[in-house]
Formats: structure tokens, C-alpha cells, sequence
């Protein structure tokens, strides 16, 4: 038994030390194909929902699901295809509409029972489905230290403020380090009064990399709410 939690506390800190890199790269086409699976694939359901009901209580990001994969829309299915070694899943925004970066197409693969993450513990299982699902919900880049990093499970407050001032922001807006921001199509332009969420939506979300080959750098990319999610079995 010793020798079984050591082998449980090692895996423990390898996947910390990669979990901030399991999200995958972007897919090679804007709406990914579907990965043939066989029953004992399944989506956890039940844990999918469970993420989604967290970022829509935590960061005020509304959902519905939806019977049909139509666009736009969150596409959340099994597979073990893109996967970093560690396994676990990953995420990204890959699709969006070229005239105000508006998310159009999300994707998010979880290996099937949430592989090592849920064999640990709980709170390492609820990192794995929140984490990725927030990826897909505008999280592009990764925090310096919390759910959006590789610990813990939920948000730290400055993560949830940059969540809460993403999407205060209209489809378009350009944001500056002061926080000011201005939409050049429409001329709207206004103020975010805590400018610290207004950096981390630059680094996290506007210039971040995550998915940049489908959407333009230097303009936010956030989904109307509430957000369209189908689930794949």
C-alpha cells in the first residue's frame, strides 16, 4: 500500500507539471471530424454537465444544449485522437466569423473516463473537465496560477474577473492595457475600470495563441450567450 500512494503522489506531480499543456493543438480544419468511438468511449455526460454548470455559476457563461451539431456551437465528444502523452483532453475555439471574431466553433475531446486525471481523485477529475471546457469558452492562453493553469480546480478571483470582463465586452473590441477598449467597425468604445481584467483579456484571450490560426489576433473572441453545446456520444 506505501508503495502504491508513491506511485499515485509521482503521477500526481508529472501531471502537474504537464497539465498546462494537455490541451492539444489546433485541429486541421475549422470544425474537426468526428472520431469513430466504440461503446466503452462514452462521454461522461454527467461530468461534462457538471463543468458547464461550474463556469455558468463561477463566470456568468450561460449554456444550452442542443440536439443537432449545428454551428454555432461547442462540439464536447470522446476520443483519444490529438491527446498529449499524459492523456486527460483538449480544447480550443476553432471557428470563428471573420467580420467580429465571434466564436463559431468550438471542440473538446475528453479521453474516455478521464484517463490518469480521474484515476487520482476528484479534484483532479474536476480540474481536467473545467479546465479544457474553459479553453473552449474563451480561456485561449493559460493563467499564471489556477484552474486555467494546472491548480486547483476552480477559479482564482483574477481568473474570474477576466471571464466576467470578457464578457462584458462587445464582439470586435479591441483592448488596451489601460482598459480601454474600442470596436473599429462600429465606433463603440468605452472603459473597463479594473484594468488587471482588462490585461489578462489581452494575454489570456485577445493575443493568445490557443486556436489563432482560426480567428484574428488582437481583437477578443468570446461566444454569444448563451453558449450552444452539443454533446457526442
Amino acid at each position: 500500500m506505501k508503495g502504491g500512494n508513491s506511485v499515485v503522489r509521482r503521477l500526481a506531480l508529472i501531471l502537474l507539471g504537464l497539465a498546462a499543456f494537455a490541451c492539444g493543438a489546433p485541429s486541421s480544419s475549422p470544425t474537426a471530424p468526428t472520431n469513430p468511438v466504440t461503446p466503452q468511449q462514452s462521454l461522461d455526460r454527467a461530468a461534462v454537465i457538471d463543468a458547464l454548470d461550474y463556469w455558468q455559476s463561477a463566470g456568468g457563461i450561460t449554456y444550452v444544449l442542443i440536439e443537432n451539431s449545428i454551428e454555432p456551437r461547442v462540439l464536447i465528444r470522446p476520443g483519444t485522437d490529438g491527446l498529449a502523452p499524459q492523456g486527460g483532453g483538449r480544447a480550443l475555439i476553432d471557428g470563428t466569423y471573420p467580420d467580429d471574431n465571434r466564436a463559431r466553433s468550438g471542440l473538446v475531446v475528453f479521453e474516455p473516463g478521464g484517463g490518469q486525471y480521474c484515476r487520482i481523485g476528484v479534484a483532479w477529475c474536476h480540474y481536467l473537465y473545467r479546465h479544457e471546457i474553459g479553453h473552449a469558452l474563451g480561456f485561449l492562453g493559460h493563467s499564471n496560477l489556477g484552474l486555467m493553469n494546472a491548480t486547483p480546480d476552480v477559479l482564482t478571483d483574477r481568473e474570474r474577473r477576466m471571464v466576467v470582463a470578457l464578457y462584458s465586452l462587445p464582439h470586435g473590441a479591441r483592448v488596451e492595457p489601460d482598459g480601454t477598449w474600442s470596436v473599429q467597425s462600429t465606433g463603440a468604445s468605452g472603459r473597463l475600470d479594473d484594468v488587471q481584467a482588462a490585461q489578462d483579456v489581452i494575454a489570456w484571450n485577445m493575443n493568445a495563441q490557443g486556436g489563432a490560426s482560426y480567428r484574428q489576433l488582437g481583437i477578443i473572441t468570446r461566444w454569444d450567450l448563451p453558449v450552444r453545446v452539443y454533446l457526442q456520444q
